[in-house]
């Protein structure tokens, strides 16, 4: 199993750590798991003897909290997990869980390394970076791979040589290799599309020319205004589809209660929802916000190209994960945001958005062979950067365009790592 679904998608047989345990979807210090001592899963839990739990870092360390009381509970031992042996995969230099508004003590304490089994593990490392094994159309020679990998390594921990910055008091400011830069200057943003999709007019109908290339910035609103221009370039009529967006009556008395107009609710922009008027044309590739069914691989994270265009329902062509080639039906749903818990919208929409770009923390799982990294503002959190960097699997398939304030290098940019994190393992 794996903490997200485009990661169960890599595993034999994977499913997401919450639909095999019945993770509570907001634990706290006391949460169990919703499944009974004397279910059939719990007998099958019992009869297990190795349990592989993918993508570990980026889960609460109250799930796994939860499923470690319940494990010690359905089996009657107080070890760790119930004495089952646990085998927690994963990149510490990668995103942490997500805390909304968060600071750096409220991230650190909710990673894994804080729970309280903590010192029961081992800490085993693997060292090879199997994205970069492959060799590109250019026959890069490995050497240059090998440098490469270790540039990544660094970013990830800190490593690379800091640079004070004037209006900043930690330097943790790196220098970008000049060969992954793109100038600002003469519309930088062009010609980072460009290099990232060369021969787009030529190439649009080309699933596997769309799978393998990709643009990544930190926010929403810099994702939208890149997808907003490669919607432009992509020859055919677009359909709009709008949502309806309503209030749960179980908000009566919250902060939002008076939130009634309409037009207020479909202007909201909520991250993992999609936008109330959704734009798409046939033979645009789109993403998945939800986990419709993984035994078809449409989960969260999985990417697809639009064939048709209805009005109840939009067929896809899944590109990536172990369903690569088949034809889905993708149709609307009810959807509430699940990390504001004082706004209980249910918007009913497609859950779909434009996948020429996507977030840095959407593309975590992902390989791509082209990525253009697109950072109008620096990174603002842990691993970004080089979840960004690392998403690509050959050197010359990297492009960087930094759009830094007037009289900042354009080659710097921000590298966020929380050592303390990373000094636990």
């Amino acid at each position: 199993m794996a903490s997200s679904g485009i990661a169960s998608l890599l595993l034999p047989g994977g499913k997401t750590a919450h639909s095999v345990f019945k993770i509570p979807l907001q634990p706290d210090e006391t949460s169990v798991c919703y499944f009974d001592k004397r279910s059939e899963r719990a007998d099958l839990i019992r009869e297990t003897r190795l349990i592989v739990w993918d993508e570990a870092p980026m889960m609460n360390r109250l799930a796994f909290e939860a499923v470690h009381r319940h494990l010690q509970d359905i089996c009657d031992n107080q070890n760790a997990f119930g004495g089952k042996l646990v085998l927690l995969g994963g990149d510490f230099r990668q995103i942490l869980p997500v805390i909304t508004h968060g600071s750096r003590e409220s991230i650190v304490a909710a990673t894994v390394h804080r729970a309280t089994f903590w010192n029961e593990c081992s800490v085993l490392h693997l060292r090879t970076n199997m994205r970069l094994q492959r060799i590109d159309e250019r026959n890069e020679t490995v050497p240059n791979v090998e440098k490469f990998a270790r540039w990544i390594l660094e970013v990830g921990n800190g490593q690379v040589q800091g640079i004070a910055i004037s209006d900043d008091r930690e330097p943790n400011w790196i220098k970008i290799p000049e060969e992954f830069i793109i100038r600002n200057e003469n519309n930088g943003l062009h010609n980072l599309i460009v290099s990232v999709y060369p021969d787009f007019d030529a190439n649009y109908e080309d699933w596997s020319y769309l799978r393998e290339r990709g643009i990544l910035a930190p926010t929403n609103d810099d994702v939208e205004e890149i997808n907003t221009i490669m919607l432009s370039m992509l020859p055919g009529e677009v359909k709009s589809y709008l949502s309806c967006d309503t209030l749960s009556n179980a908000n009566d008395s919250g902060p939002f209660s008076d939130m009634e107009p309409p037009e207020l609710l479909h202007s909201l922009k909520i991250s993992g929802l999609p936008n109330h008027c959704l734009e798409l044309k046939v033979g645009a590739p789109v993403i998945l916000l939800r986990n419709l069914n993984q035994s078809m691989g449409l989960c969260n994270g999985t990417r697809l190209i639009v064939s048709k265009l209805g009005d109840r329902v939009i067929e896809g062509k899944v590109i990536t994960g172990s369903k690569v080639g088949e034809t889905v039906l993708i149709p609307r749903i009810d959807l509430t945001p699940s990390n504001l818990p004082d706004l209980q919208i249910r918007r009913r929409q497609f859950p779909l958005k434009l996948a020429f770009a996507m977030t840095i923390n959407k593309s975590q799982g992902q390989t791509l062979n082209r990525v253009g990294v697109y950072l109008p503002r620096p990174v603002f959190s842990h691993g970004q950067l080089y979840v960004a960097l690392s998403r690509v699997s050959t050197p010359s398939g990297l492009k960087v365009l930094i759009c830094n304030k007037r009289g900042t290098p354009v080659d710097v940019t921000k590298n966020v790592v929380y050592r303390d994190v990373l000094n636990n393992l």
